[in-house]
């Protein structure tokens, strides 16, 4: 019992990790940030070091189609990974149910 009880702890304590990892702001680095800022206007951690005069002329002048294809294809890898994490999540907290139900089963 004491195995499967374990076990089945340890997988449901796995899957809490993820679950959490899946809701974890992903923010990067005020510094890189900053340094980006200049040739990129969608993300918001890069739009903060911006002045409104100076986006909108942005705007404006330059062309957006590829600042924000490079923005959905960074935010779709971020999503598609926490989407597997919540994945993972269900199955390890369900497979670790199922241990903790059959030690209970056979005490």
């Amino acid at each position: 019992m004491t195995g499967r009880f374990t076990l089945g702890r340890v997988l449901i304590l796995a899957g809490a990790v993820l679950a959490i990892l899946v809701v974890v702001p992903r923010l990067r680095s005020r510094s890189a940030l900053e340094q980006e800022a200049g040739q990129s206007f969608i993300y918001f951690g890069h739009l903060q070091f911006w002045k409104p005069t100076d986006l909108e002329a942005a705007l404006q002048q330059q062309d957006i189609l590829p600042v924000l294809s490079n923005q959905l294809i960074n935010m779709s890898k971020i999503a598609w990974r926490k989407h597997r994490f919540v994945q993972l999540s269900f199955l390890l907290a369900a497979v670790g149910g199922g241990f903790v139900f059959l030690a209970g089963l056979a005490a």
